[in-house]
C-alpha cells in the first residue's frame, strides 16, 4: 500500500492527474493491507479533487471497514452508492455485513442481508452467519445456515461459523450434529474440529474430545496445539491428571510444541487433583525443556496444588516469591508500554 500512495504522490508532484482507476487501485491496496483509515481518506480525497468514485472505489472502501469494524461508515458508504445511482454488488453487501459483524452489530448485518437485491452467494451467507456468531445469536446463525441450503450449498466456513456460534452458546449437542453434517457435506478444516472440541471441552465431555481428535487424524486433518489445549481443558473438572500426561506424551511424539496455554491448562488439572509434585515437575519442564515462560495463572495453579497438603507447604515461599517477581515484571512492562 505504501507503493500505491507513493505513486499518487509522484503523480501529484509531476502534475499528472490521477484518475478513478488509480485511486480505486490505491484504495484496494490499502484494504488488502488492513489500512482502513488510509483507504477511507483516499475515498474522501477523491471528492475533494472532484473525482467521482465508482463501484470499485466504494467496494474497496467498504471492504476496508470490515477490518476496523467501522459498520457506521460501511452503511453510510453503501447508502451513498445508492444515492449516486451506483449498483452495489453482492461483494459490497457482504463486506458491509462483515463490518457490522466485526462491530458487534448483528441486527444491522441481518437487515443488510435481507436487503441484498441480487442473488445471494455463499460469501454473503457466511458473512451473516459470522455476524450472528459474533453477536452471540446462535439460533439466528443456525437459521441462516438452514435457509442457505435452498439457494447455495454451505461450505466449510459456513459450518465453522455456525459451530462457533453454538460453541459460544454452550450448545454442545447441536455442535455434535453440525459436525456430523460438515463431515458429510464438506471437507472440515482444523478450525471446524477445534471449535467442536472446544465446545465439548467446556462441557467436560472428554470422551467426545478424544473421539473428534481420532476422527481428525482418520480424515488426515492434522491437529495443532489448539486441538490438544482444548482436549486438556476437558480433563479439568474431574482432575484427570493421568489423561493429561498421556496427551502431553502424544504431543511430544508428534513433535508438537506446547505453549503457555498447554501448561496452564495442565497445571489447572494438577491443582484440581491436588497433585503438587506433578505440578512442580511440569512447572520446571516448561522452562527447562519447552522453553516456555510461566504466567501468573501457572503459578496460581501450582500454589493452589501445593496449598492442599501440609507436605508441600515448604515449597510455598519460593513459589510466592517467583510469582511476585513475575508480577513485578508485568508491572514494569506495562509502564514501559504506557510510555511509548
Amino acid at each position: 500500500w505504501q507503493m500505491a500512495l507513493q505513486l499518487l504522490l509522484d503523480m501529484h508532484r509531476a502534475n499528472i492527474d490521477a484518475d478513478v482507476i488509480v485511486y480505486s487501485s490505491a484504495i484496494s491496496a490499502c484494504k488488502e493491507s488492513g489500512q482502513w483509515p488510509v483507504a477511507l481518506k483516499l475515498l474522501g480525497d477523491m471528492w475533494i479533487i472532484q473525482l467521482t468514485p465508482n463501484e470499485m472505489s466504494y467496494n474497496g472502501a467498504i471492504s476496508s471497514c470490515e477490518t476496523g469494524g467501522k459498520w457506521e461508515v460501511a452503511i453510510y458508504l453503501l447508502r451513498q452508492m445508492l444515492e449516486q445511482q451506483l449498483v452495489p454488488g453482492i461483494i459490497t453487501y457482504s463486506s458491509a455485513i462483515s463490518a457490522c459483524g466485526t462491530g458487534r452489530e448483528w441486527q444491522r448485518g441481518l437487515k443488510l442481508f435481507e436487503e441484498t437485491p441480487s442473488k445471494r452467494d455463499v460469501i454473503s451467507y457466511n458473512s451473516t452467519i459470522t455476524a450472528c456468531e459474533k453477536g452471540g445469536e446462535w439460533q439466528l446463525a443456525l437459521h441462516v445456515l438452514l435457509s442457505m441450503q435452498g439457494e447455495v450449498l454451505p461450505d466449510a466456513i459456513s459450518y465453522n461459523s455456525a459451530i462457533s456460534a453454538c460453541e459460544r452458546g454452550g450448545k454442545w449437542q447441536i455442535v455434535l450434529k453440525l459436525l456430523a453434517c460438515a463431515v458429510a457435506a464438506v471437507h472440515p478444516s482444523v478450525i471446524t474440529y477445534n471449535t467442536a472440541i472446544a465446545a465439548f471441552a467446556e462441557a467436560s465431555h472428554w470422551l467426545l474430545c478424544l473421539q473428534v481428535l481420532a476422527e481428525m487424524k482418520a480424515a488426515e486433518v492434522e491437529p495443532d496445539v489448539i486441538t490438544y489445549n482444548s482436549t486438556i481443558v476437558s480433563y479439568d473438572k474431574k482432575g484427570q491428571w493421568e489423561a493429561v500426561l498421556d496427551l502431553l506424551r502424544v504431543m511430544d511424539s508428534e513433535d508438537m510444541l506446547p505453549n503457555v496455554i498447554t501448561f496452564s491448562s495442565a497445571l489447572s488439572v494438577c491443582e484440581r487433583a491436588a497433585r503438587w509434585q506433578l505440578a512442580l515437575q511440569l512447572l520446571a519442564n516448561m522452562q527447562s525443556k519447552a522453553q516456555v515462560t510461566p504466567n501468573v495463572t501457572c503459578f496460581d495453579s501450582v500454589i493452589g496444588a501445593a496449598s492442599a497438603t501440609a507436605e508441600a507447604l515448604p515449597q510455598l515461599p519460593v513459589l510466592f516469591r517467583r510469582l511476585q517477581l513475575l508480577q513485578e515484571d508485568w508491572r514494569t512492562w506495562s509502564l514501559v508500554r504506557g510510555c511509548e
